[in-house]
């Protein structure tokens, strides 16, 4: 009988042990219940392409601001293993639209914006793109050398392109005689017509920044081979500067009369140097108009 009252107390004790866990179950469950559901959602954020990363980082706050969170993280999720970027870090050459969402409770919010390529530049100055240095020409027309050898020092401190014109019949010693009223070169200045032709090959005037236009004082003009030159050319916005070699006339208005005839260029008020001049004169010249 003993026995048997045993193994029903411990049946009994079975029973209730497993009645209490049922019920402390029930219980979690109810608690759990109780509990509001965790959501997730996918954000599309502005896009933040080319922004700094204080900017990028503003932005997506204020635009969660206006949406009414209150609590809430952005990160960027860096791929060359910085874990403290600087504010400079500049996110570029990414798809940074689209990013995960997790809400917690409808408050807390966390965003991983995937990122693959950033760049920082934090211990110097960002360097400047190196320009292409300015292509420059220099056009001159001589006869005695004095405005060739002008235009060589020139040529020499501007780094630039040296073209001749050569006419076509070239001008002897007795063609530049102004002792001789019936002289080649004076029928020529006095005839406003007059187009010498030039001999020497056409020149491509694409890729010039500026140009250097050189020549004598004829009869206190411009040679008429340049009105020659300067009508068959177009200089488009290239900025042209005129320059002349004389005895004692100054370059006057020959810069304003081919700049007329060219039609074409912005031209400069130019200069007038005598034989004399040295690279010294020369180099004060270019220097004074930088």
């Amino acid at each position: 009988m003993k026995r048997l009252w045993k193994m029903l107390c411990a049946v009994f004790c079975i029973v209730v042990m497993l009645c209490a866990l049922v019920a402390c179950g029930k219980e979690k469950d109810d608690k759990k219940s109780d509990e509001p559901e965790k959501k997730a959602a996918t954000y599309t954020m502005p896009d933040v392409t080319g922004m700094f990363y204080e900017d990028a980082m503003l932005k997506i706050r204020e635009e969660l601001q206006s949406a009414g969170f209150t609590d809430f993280e952005v990160h960027i999720a860096w791929y060359w293993g910085t874990s403290d970027p600087k504010a400079a870090a500049h996110i570029s050459g990414s798809d940074p639209h689209t990013g995960t969402v997790i809400v917690d409770n409808g408050q807390k919010v966390s965003i991983i914006l995937s990122a693959p390529e950033l760049y920082q530049d934090n211990d110097r100055e960002p360097e400047e793109e190196e320009n292409e240095p300015e292509k420059v020409l220099v056009v001159v027309f001589s006869v005695t050398g004095h405005t060739k050898n002008v235009a060589q020092m020139i040529a020499e401190i501007e780094d630039a392109d040296l073209y001749e014109i050569i006419p076509a019949e070239p001008y002897t010693d007795e063609d530049i005689d102004y002792k001789n009223n019936n002289c080649r070169a004076l029928k020529e200045q006095y005839d406003a017509s007059a187009r010498p032709a030039i001999g020497s090959e056409k020149i491509d005037l694409s890729g010039y920044m500026k140009i250097y236009i050189g020549y004598p004082i004829w009869a206190g003009s411009e040679p008429r081979i340049m009105d020659t030159f300067v009508e068959n050319y177009d200089f488009g916005s290239v900025t042209v500067i005129p320059f002349c070699t004389s005895g004692s006339s100054g370059i006057g208005l020959t810069g304003t009369k081919l700049a007329t005839l060219a039609g074409s260029g912005n031209w400069e008020t130019g200069k007038r140097f005598p034989a004399t001049a040295t690279k010294a004169d020369i180099q004060a010249w270019i220097d004074s108009m930088k």
